[in-house]
């Protein structure tokens, strides 16, 4: 049977580009008489680019015609396909244009007909035995079309991201940020760090109205913003904004000092915004200045959301309006402990003035009414700023879609302050599930998280996304707003404490947030903490330090490893890990692949805090030498050139610390790539009872480099192998070689799907597996 690459394709929630997530093998005609199908399929991507299927025989002139519809039947995407031509069983494909936009978690349904409605003129073929667990051909249940949907997802550009604090607030100086002077110097410094999104926002609503002095005063001070717009737009680096942290007068806490000593020396906060359950429209459609936070989340959208007043004042730089919204920082740790284990009295707002809030989260034990009561008013907290944003995206003239707002989920390593369950159960029962388009997790590595990190923090994604469809938030797209940068310890500072710095490093960035080993919903940003100590001071957590630059923005060990990373994989999408076996349980070797240059990148180390030596593996790279990278600990990582063995692999010794392995670009000494070019048979137009021969014509079509490996030939009748062919002279560039079977067969009547198949075990390494199969149907009448 024909092995199509069918159904769901998708690219990784990271990166652009597309992967096949699963095969489905075409059986026999079940479905041989009909007028269409239909297809229901999960969305794993944001619009829907590549339709294609394989059809069956009685091909007419035509054209066949694919929609993408939601399940009530409303149109999305249309497009056609040529029938005139066609061979019977042949992929048939097309192209949408405009793409289809589509919401992931949502499912939609692929239409396929054939012009001539008329006629019973299209076959289709599913599979009965081994079906798509995301989708399934509508009327037969349990059963998949052979069909190829491919995705492509809009969010993020690039990965990585950053905290960068530079809203933030010092010490006992409210009104004053941390080094203004630096923002330019510091942004610079995160683009030549290739940083492409900055998570930024905190304190913010303070400094653009700190001299207000009542509800009442509505002036807005934005020039400091507008300054710092300029500078992200100036180096292309997007923002997430986090409304977090209230002014003085709309707090909650409004007796005392907004600024809220918290624990470990440096965290400040501030108490919720007051009048959260007022409206946040007017009867007329205006916004309601009584709600403060409703106000605010309104203003700052209408000026720097999509369309904004500041994108029409300044039409000379880089349209990169703030698509993004993250819903206050961190809120359930108001239910916190400090470092002795002792309840925090009120943590965000520890005053008795607690308007509205007072009877319910003025409480300091951690029974479930405080609980429920602080899920209560951040719920809330979300529909507001929701509410407020979609109307100034209107008001703007903007699409409803360009923005995303997004709300936090609490989930933890160690013991939790309240549940991921209890949470999320809380914001759906009070109504956020209509509201708001992402959630939020914060995922640290510390030295609790070994032996087996990547095992960690895939339970932990993998966990947050299982709680997120239980509770009606399946739809919903999934960031990590905050993740550590990989801890060193704050006794040592200096580029020669390399490796214990970026094995935390490297390791957590591509297991949770590149490859996460098949993850099991989509991903999208990681914004790192922290980037530098210049405005967010090192946490000593652990006795370890966070940031990747110093005061003076010189890189740390880990900013060099941080550069390093950006340089490898941008542009790149995850192919596979190509070590999930038992076996290799404590090691790790992930397949990239490079857009544009479509060369690979691998990466590998064996898990530490494991004792044993290093483990040799062998990686199939395409070409004859591979280029192998040690961490960057300083401006110049040491790397050398391993040679390929015969058959194309690569042997590498993994130990603790991560090795980056790549196909050189310049390389020219490339891996054979065979083909089989053409299959006949003898005779060539059997009938029942003919002994049957099959011819194949096998090309080496790479002309840099001759296969000089066993190559192996296997002949296929209807999935069943006759046949095995075994070569061992050479076949050189550019030359061609006929082979047959090694012996013949009676042919019955019906129909015959015959398969010649090269390197089918990939003895040997080619440039290219895809073009090894070739095809032939044979009807054999009675």
């Amino acid at each position: 049977m024909k092995n199509v690459l069918v159904a769901m394709t998708m690219m990784a929630a990271y990166l652009f580009g597309t992967a096949t997530i699963y095969d489905v093998e075409l059986s026999f005609n079940d479905n041989f008489d009909a007028r269409e199908a239909r297809q229901t399929f999960l969305a794993t991507a944001d619009s829907i680019s590549e339709v294609s299927f394989f059809c069956g025989r009685k091909i007419i002139p035509g054209y066949y015609i694919f929609t993408v519809e939601e399940l009530d039947g409303t149109l999305l995407g249309e497009t056609h396909s040529d029938s005139a031509g066609l061979y019977d069983y042949e992929l048939v494909s097309a192209e949408f244009n405009p793409k289809v936009p589509v919401r992931k978690g949502f499912t939609y349904q692929l239409h396929i007909k054939h012009s001539r409605s008329d006629l019973y003129s299209t076959n289709f073929y599913y599979n009965r035995s081994n079906p798509y667990p995301d989708g399934e051909l509508i009327g037969h249940p349990g059963c998949d079309l052979a069909a190829r949907i491919v995705g492509i997802n809009n969010f993020p550009k690039d990965l990585f991201g950053m905290n960068s604090g530079m809203t933030v607030t010092p010490n006992q100086q409210p009104q004053r940020f941390w080094y203004k002077e630096m923002w330019k110097s510091g942004i610079d410094s995160m683009k030549a760090m290739g940083v492409t999104w900055d998570r930024t926002g905190f304190c913010a609503w303070q400094h653009f109205q700190w001299e207000n002095k009542t509800p009442q005063d509505t002036i807005y001070k934005w020039g400091w913003c507008d300054t710092l717009m300029r500078y992200y737009a100036e180096d292309t680096i997007n923002v997430l904004w986090c409304f977090s942290n209230s002014t003085r007068w709309a707090s909650c806490c409004d007796s005392i000092d907004t600024l809220i000593y918290g624990v470990r020396g440096h965290e400040w906060y501030k108490g919720f915004p007051k009048n959260l359950f007022k409206s946040v429209l007017l009867p007329n459609g205006f916004i309601n200045h009584e709600n403060y936070f409703a106000r605010y989340v309104y203003k700052f959208v209408k000026r720097y959301g999509p369309n904004g007043d500041f994108w029409r004042e300044n039409q000379n730089l880089f349209y990169l309006p703030i698509k993004y919204y993250e819903i206050w920082n961190e809120p359930e740790w108001l239910l916190g402990l400090d470092s002795s284990g002792i309840q925090i009295r009120h943590r965000w707002c520890n005053d008795s003035i607690f308007d509205p809030y007072y009877d319910s989260l003025i409480l300091v034990d951690n029974s479930p009414y405080k609980k429920n009561s602080l899920i209560k008013v951040y719920t809330r907290m979300c529909i507001v700023a929701d509410s407020a944003i979609k109307k100034a995206v209107s008001d703007n003239y903007a699409s409803p879609d360009s923005v995303f707002t997004i709300f936090y989920v609490p989930h933890y390593g160690t013991t939790n302050l309240i549940t991921t369950p209890e949470w999320l159960a809380g914001l759906s029962t009070n109504g956020l599930g209509n509201f708001c388009k992402g959630a939020s997790i914060h995922s640290y590595a510390t030295p609790q998280s070994i032996p087996y990190f990547h095992q960690r923090q895939k339970q932990t994604l993998d966990s947050v996304w299982y709680y997120l469809r239980h509770y009606g938030f399946g739809d919903k797209f999934l960031l990590c707003t905050e993740h550590s940068t990989g801890c060193f310890d704050a006794s040592y500072d200096s580029i020669g404490i390399a490796f214990p710095v970026q094995t935390d490093e490297q390791l957590a960035t591509f297991t949770t947030f590149i490859a996460n080993d098949n993850p099991a919903g989509p991903l999208g940003n990681a914004f790192l903490w922290a980037f530098s100590t210049r405005w967010t001071p090192d946490i000593d957590w652990e006795g370890k330090l966070w940031a990747l630059t110093r005061l003076d923005l010189s890189k740390r060990p880990p900013g060099y490893g941080f550069k390093q990373l950006t340089n490898f994989f941008k542009h790149n999408r995850f192919n596979k890990c190509l070590t999930l076996s038992v076996a290799y349980d404590t090691l790790r070797i992930y397949e990239f692949e490079n857009l544009q240059t479509n060369r690979r990148i691998y990466v590998g180390w064996k898990e530490w805090g494991i004792s044993g030596d290093s483990i040799v593996c062998k990686l199939p790279l395409r070409t004859n030498a591979g280029v192998v990278q040690k961490v960057a600990y300083n401006a110049n990582p040491q790397s050398y050139i391993r040679s390929a063995d015969s058959r194309g692999y690569v042997s590498i010794a993994l130990d603790t610390v991560p090795k980056f392995i790549y196909e050189p670009i310049d390389s020219v000494l490339r891996r054979p790539d065979l083909v089989i070019d053409s299959v006949w048979t003898e005779p060539p137009y059997p009938r029942h009872g003919d002994s049957l021969r099959v011819f194949a014509l096998l090309r080496n079509i790479d002309a840099l480099q001759a296969t000089t490996d066993t190559v192996f030939v296997h002949f296929y009748n209807n999935d069943t192998l006759f046949a095995t062919v075994i070569l061992k002279s050479a076949i050189r560039p550019n030359k061609s070689l006929i082979v047959f079977s090694n012996g013949v067969f009676l042919i019955k009547k019906g129909l015959h799907i015959l398969k010649v198949i090269v390197n089918k075990d990939k003895n040997f390494i080619e440039h290219n597996f895809l073009n090894n199969s070739y095809y032939l149907t044979l009807s054999v009448p009675y």
